[in-house]
């Protein structure tokens, strides 16, 4: 969900991490992006949490699977997909 500003061919873009607690001293990650991937992602494209997720109720348009990318840190996933494997399965879909 990450675009580079306009005049800019490449650049770094931040990879935030919703698992680090806000009070951290760690940096967050770089990740070096060139102007052809970030013409990839649409403008209208918004990133949600999975608490944003978790918060609205089935079949609820406040989460759009179209212009939403839900984002959760790799250790929140890993425990997700030990506990509900199904129920994570179709949400990776509806929401990736």
């Amino acid at each position: 969900g990450k675009r580079l500003c306009c005049s800019s061919e490449s650049g770094e873009v931040s990879e935030d991490d919703d698992g680090i607690a806000s009070t951290s001293r760690r940096k967050s990650r770089r990740i070096r992006l060139c102007r052809e991937l970030s013409d990839l992602v649409p403008p209208f494209l918004q990133l949600k949490t999975l608490q944003d997720l978790m918060a609205t109720a089935p079949n609820s348009q406040t989460m759009n699977p179209r212009q939403h990318v839900a984002y959760l840190s790799e250790t929140t996933a890993l425990r997700l997909t030990h506990t509900y494997a199904q129920e994570f399965a179709q949400t990776s879909r509806d929401y990736v």
